[in-house]
């Protein structure tokens, strides 16, 4: 008798265990919700708030690159003409950064679409290399297009592409020393292309 009532102590003992060890485990799940909604709401505020300080940047941006314009078209000097070409790029760059930033936040709202075209790769990607000439001669970073068909017509988004080009040659530029090299190489390996920085 005694060890009926001793075993029924013990099982009441342990179902009141499982039952604490189950209320734990829904507080630690709560928990871990609240921190998740807490980290979603950051995040959305961070977005909100890239967004509308691109959307600041964008209008005063956009008036100092036509302004420059028209500074550019009434200069006849080569050398403030340069000037001015270099200010231009750099303002279209940034312009670039912030439509960058604003790309993302639709990006993460699910808005944000490819819009391909059909164009030949190669005289694009050179194009993009080479803008990168005046900062590379600042620094004396040579740059160098190498590929292995002169030819390559394909479906692409060259607004994405040319972001992404661009943010890996920016890289390249800062961590490339002084006198380096700097070299875009386009090989097809079976059916894809390997674009190399």
């Amino acid at each position: 008798m005694g060890g009926f009532i001793w075993y029924r102590y013990r099982q009441r003992i342990r179902m009141k265990e499982q039952e604490m060890e189950l209320e734990q485990e829904r507080a630690r799940q709560e928990q871990r919700r609240k921190e998740a909604e807490k980290l979603r709401e950051l995040d959305a505020m961070k977005t909100r708030f890239f967004t509308n300080i691109s959307h600041e940047f964008r209008t005063p941006l956009t008036l100092i690159i036509g302004k420059n314009d028209q500074l550019k078209a009434a200069i006849d000097d080569p050398k403030h003409r340069n000037g001015f070409e270099m200010v231009g790029r750099n303002g279209h760059r940034l312009l670039d950064l912030v439509n960058q930033v604003l790309d993302v936040a639709k990006l993460e709202a699910g808005g944000m679409a490819l819009s391909p075209s059909r164009l030949d790769a190669i005289p694009y990607l050179k194009h993009i290399l080479y803008s990168f000439e005046s900062m590379g001669e600042e620094k004396g970073v040579k740059l160098t297009f190498e590929s292995d068909v002169k030819k390559l017509d394909t479906a692409f988004d060259p607004k994405k592409m040319e972001r992404v080009i661009f943010n890996l040659l920016s890289n390249a530029m800062k961590f490339t020393p002084d006198g380096g090299n700097i070299q875009m190489r386009v090989k097809r390996k079976e059916n894809t292309l390997e674009i190399a920085i």
